[in-house]
């Protein structure tokens, strides 16, 4: 509804998230996001909404072992696809003590001693 709203561009976001049961760590986390190019026909639209209707949730596709650009020609089955790049994505941290420091600092003395009552630390 977002980017219909504030961008008036019609758009899929699908997002996933699963968790292993015995140890409670993410599974599988994947998810789409399609974003025709401006003045796209109503018949492109109606392609891509027919294709996202019966696409399985992206965690199941990504539990059964498909890849991105597999999950990526599932969602868009009515059209001819290309991938030009395929990246890994990875989360990295760039914190340091300094840094988290910093942004105490700049968060102010009284403020940090109210959230220190409020949770017992910042």
């Amino acid at each position: 509804m977002y980017y219909m709203t504030s961008e008036q561009q019609p758009s899929v976001v699908s997002l996933g998230v699963s968790f292993d049961k015995e140890n409670g760590k993410v599974a599988a986390a994947g998810g789409i996001f399609i974003q025709p190019l401006p003045n796209a026909s109503d018949e492109v639209l109606d392609k891509i909404e027919t294709s996202i209707r019966v696409l399985l949730p992206v965690t199941q596709l990504i539990e059964e072992g498909m890849t991105g650009p597999e999950i990526v020609e599932m969602a868009l089955n009515q059209f001819e696809t290309q991938i030009t790049e395929v990246v890994d994505v990875e989360y990295k941290c760039d914190c340091s003590r300094e840094r988290i420091e910093g942004a105490l600092v700049s968060v102010g003395k009284e403020e940090l001693k109210a959230i220190i009552e409020e949770d017992g630390k910042a």
